[in-house]
């Protein structure tokens, strides 16, 4: 009989952190997109878009201070765990990491 291996869910901290940092910032960008779109089918004169305006600013603002405390828990969490090992260097991890630099 065959073992099958059990896939558990990361229970670390820092990675729960990371996750709910994403998700504030993916329930951030859906009305950012939405308030942006409204706005820019908005007239100049047009009724409430200065407010639509502040809001859409206010939201771009906060989605970037999220985005630069999620870069600074990436760094955090990769010094953790590359001071403990190097990791190996192999194409999928090169890739892996290339995406993500060009992603951030």
């Amino acid at each position: 009989m065959t073992d099958i291996p059990v896939v558990r869910p990361r229970i670390n901290s820092a990675f729960k952190l990371l996750m709910s940092v994403h998700w504030w910032m993916a329930g951030i960008y859906i009305p950012l997109f939405i308030v942006g779109t409204i706005m820019s089918q908005l007239e100049r004169g047009a009724p409430f878009r200065n407010e639509l305006y502040d809001f859409h600013k206010s939201l771009g603002v906060l989605s970037m201070a999220l985005l630069t405390w999620r870069i600074f828990l990436l760094l955090k969490v990769s010094w953790k765990k590359y001071t403990r090992r190097l990791p190996k260097f192999t194409p999928a991890w090169i890739k892996n990491v290339s995406l993500h630099l060009l992603l951030y």
